[in-house]
């Protein structure tokens, strides 16, 4: 996360207009970054309270800022119509400021998966860390392509039906990559097994079937 520094000096580069934030969703645009880690910390904490309201001392809390920092982007938040903020009840995002919450939260999802899964990397904190600092910058197709090479399901994007936690999402499947050499080396591999087999054995259809089903398990491993 963004420390309160970082935030304050962004917030005082950001103007009051609203239009500063024109969309949410479109990286071309002029954007604070802060923006994103409120509309996130916010859509993370509406998952565990009732109709998606969140209080001020929460977002404090999770985002380690003094309260009046929260107020002050609280209402550059509201004045770009991406929260509703009422007193009493809290606050609680707009259709429009759900929706980045809701997109920054899985571009976090992937970028973890995508450091841990493909990239190999085992340091927790550090996969945090990265997925932080690249969930910004996810466009639409990146995502796409990374959800393609992943090999995530669609049902993926449905993450209002769990509660999205600090934790690397385990439960989430995804398909092995591996690198060109180890494709060459296991076709290489079947070639030379298929030629000794044929060279003994008369049906084809069988020693093919044997072969494959036997790197077939080697592959999975």
């Amino acid at each position: 996360m963004i420390v309160e520094k970082k935030m304050d000096s962004d917030l005082k580069k950001t103007s009051s207009d609203p239009s500063i934030y024109k969309s949410v969703t479109e990286r071309d645009k002029i954007y604070s970054e802060s923006y994103d880690e409120y509309l996130e910390a916010i859509y993370r904490l509406s998952l565990k309270n009732p109709m998606g309201w969140v209080k001020n001392k929460e977002i404090s809390e999770r985002l380690k800022v003094k309260a009046p920092s929260v107020s002050n982007m609280l209402e550059k938040l509201a004045a770009a119509k991406l929260i509703e903020w009422k007193p009493r009840a809290g606050i609680r995002l707009s259709k429009k400021g759900k929706d980045r919450g809701k997109e920054l939260v899985m571009n976090h999802i992937i970028m973890e998966l995508f450091f841990e899964r493909t990239l190999k990397m085992n340091n927790p904190e550090q996969i945090d860390k990265l997925a932080c600092e690249f969930e910004h910058h996810i466009t639409p197709d990146m995502k796409t392509r990374l959800m393609d090479l992943l090999g995530i399901s669609d049902n993926f994007t449905n993450v209002d039906n769990f509660i999205v936690d600090d934790k690397l999402p385990k439960h989430i499947k995804t398909r092995a990559i591996y690198p060109e050499e180890h494709i060459i080396n296991l076709l290489d591999s079947i070639e030379k097994d298929l030629k000794k087999k044929l060279n003994s054995e008369s049906k084809f259809d069988k020693v093919v079937e044997d072969v494959f089903k036997s790197h077939k398990k080697k592959y999975q491993n």
